[in-house]
């Protein structure tokens, strides 16, 4: 009888630990995602996105444990031929040294995510809201996770300085960046 009970406690071990270590990994699809920011100009906003992204998300039980995103900033664009080289030039993002972004999670919980963001080699901690939306299967039939972040950093903290000002003498540029994230990740 203490041999069966020591076989079954140990199986019932060996199944939780194998349940609790397992995660699956799903790949951002960038054709159903989108990396979305804005920021304070002037009176209203500026807004934009980044069009080329890669990376994975982790999810077990229908809870996200890990996202690693990487950002190709040479994709960045506010659809205004004036503006776009400006924000890609050296004085704000400086795609031609920096070419990409990270955000990588550092610890998930309560609706949050900490993150190590890092924009042209600096990197800083950012706190999202998070929200795992689900579990679905996509336009190809593959099983697919959706997850949103929405969050925002300080534009000095990653050099980002470029401003202009105002009739008034204000600055022209807010220095809180918003950011708008929507990961589909499909199973691989």
């Amino acid at each position: 009888m203490h041999i069966m009970r020591t076989t079954f406690l140990l199986t019932v071990l060996i199944a939780l630990t194998a349940t609790v270590a397992s995660a699956d990994k799903y790949v951002i699809d960038p054709e159903a995602s989108q990396v979305a920011f804005r920021i304070r100009h002037a009176v209203g906003f500026n807004s934009g996105f980044i069009r080329k992204f890669k990376g994975e998300v982790d999810v077990r039980k229908y809870e996200l444990k890990d996202l690693e995103l990487t950002t190709d900033m040479q994709s960045i664009t506010t659809f205004n031929e004036t503006r776009d080289p400006i924000i890609k030039s050296a004085d704000f993002f400086n795609v031609a040294e920096y070419p990409e972004a990270e955000i990588k999670s550092r610890k998930i919980e309560d609706g949050y995510l900490t993150a190590v963001v890092t924009i042209k080699d600096i990197k800083q901690e950012v706190t999202f809201y998070y929200q795992f939306l689900g579990t679905t299967k996509n336009d190809r039939g593959e099983e697919a996770v959706v997850i949103t972040l929405q969050g925002a950093l300080n534009k000095k903290d990653f050099d980002l300085n470029y401003s202009s000002l105002t009739l008034e003498g204000n600055e022209n540029i807010g220095d809180k960046l918003e950011l708008l994230i929507k990961l589909e990740g499909v199973k691989r």
